[in-house]
C-alpha cells in the first residue's frame, strides 16, 4: 500500500469518550503525520494525548471517525497488521517486563509475532548492542537503573523493527542526564533507521527537539507547527497550564530587566552563544 502524499498516519473527524462519561475526550479530530517525522505531543493532564496514541495503536477504539496507518485502515481486519509496524514505549518500563531476563524479555515480543528462533537470537543482539545493554544481556530488569530499564523496553521496541515509535511519557521517571541520554539515543536511532516518533511529553525542553509539536487542549489541536513557531508563544502556553523553554524563560527574565533581547525563539545552544556575544559587548 502507498502513503498518501508521505502520510504515515492519516486520522480525520476522530471522536472518542470512555464509557460512561459523558465528555468527549477527542472531538472531531483531523491529524496527518509525515512518514520519518518526530513529533512532540504536548498539553496538560486530561487533554487526551495518551488516548490519541492508544487510538492510534488500536488499544481503543474510536466512537466516529477513521484512522490510517502506513495505508492500513483501523478495522477489525488490518488491526494487528498495523500493531506489528508500532512499537510503544510507556512511562513505567516496569509494567512492560515479561521476562526473567533482559534478552528473553525482548525476545518474547518476537516469539509472539513467530519470527524463527536463528532470526530471534540475532534480533535480540543486535537490538541490544543498538541500546548500549548488550553486556546486560542476561541480568533481572528489576535489578536494572530507571535509565536502563528504559533503554531495555526500547531494544524491545527496535528488536520488532516498527515503522513508527510511541513515547508515552517514557522519559519522565528518569533523573535529567538520564533522560538527556535516552532522548539523544532515539534522535540517534531515528536518524539511522529512519521511523517515525511520536513523543507524548511534559518536559517542553525535549520538545523543543521535536521536528514538530503539537499542542492539545480538552480534545482539540490548538496549535500545531515547528517549535519556533510554538514556543515563541510563551503566554498562550502559560494560560493552559502549560510550561516554557528553558531558553525563553532566561529571555523573559531578561527582557524584565530591560535587556534588549531579540524577539524570536532560542534554543538553549542559541541562548549560550547569544549571552556570551552580549558579553563581550558590554
Amino acid at each position: 500500500m502507498s502513503l498518501t502524499d508521505g502520510n504515515i498516519i492519516e486520522i480525520d473527524n476522530l471522536s472518542f469518550k470512555y464509557a460512561r462519561q459523558n465528555k468527549y475526550i477527542l472531538k472531531n479530530l483531523t491529524l496527518n503525520i509525515k512518514d520519518g517525522q518526530w513529533i512532540a505531543l504536548i498539553g496538560h493532564n486530561g487533554s487526551g494525548k495518551s488516548t490519541l496514541a492508544r487510538l492510534i495503536d488500536g488499544l481503543l477504539k474510536a466512537e466516529s471517525g477513521s484512522i490510517k496507518v502506513d495505508g492500513y485502515e483501523m478495522n477489525e481486519k488490518n488491526i494487528w497488521d498495523i500493531r506489528k509496524k508500532i512499537g510503544m514505549v510507556f512511562q513505567n518500563p516496569d509494567n512492560q517486563f515479561v521476562g526473567a531476563d533482559v534478552e528473553s524479555d525482548i525476545a518474547f515480543g518476537l516469539e509472539n509475532q513467530g519470527v524463527p528462533r536463528e532470526e530471534m537470537v540475532s534480533r535480540v543482539a543486535d537490538a541490544l548492542k543498538v541500546v548500549g545493554m548488550e553486556k546486560f544481556a542476561t541480568h533481572e530488569p528489576a535489578r536494572l537503573s530507571g535509565g536502563q530499564k528504559q533503554r531495555v523496553a526500547i531494544a524491545g521496541v527496535l528488536a520488532l523493527r516498527p515503522k513508527i515509535i510511541i513515547l508515552d511519557e517514557a522519559t519522565s521517571m528518569l533523573d535529567p542526564e538520564g533522560r538527556k541520554g535516552l532522548i539523544t539515543l532515539i534522535k540517534d536511532l531515528k536518524d539511522e533507521y529512519k521511523f517515525t516518533v511520536i513523543s507524548i511529553t511534559h518536559d517542553i525542553d525535549e520538545a523543543t527537539l521535536a521536528d514538530r509539536v503539537i499542542v492539545l487542549d480538552d480534545g482539540k489541536i490548538i496549535d500545531d507547527g515547528k517549535p519556533e513557531s510554538i514556543f515563541i508563544k510563551n503566554d498562550e502556553l502559560l494560560n493552559i497550564g502549560l510550561d516554557i523553554p528553558f531558553a525563553e524563560k532566561i529571555r523573559r527574565e531578561l527582557t524584565k530587566k530591560g535587556v534588549d533581547i531579540p524577539n524570536k525563539y532560542f534554543t538553549e545552544e542559541e541562548m549560550v552563544d547569544w549571552l556570551c556575544q552580549f558579553k563581550q559587548k558590554n
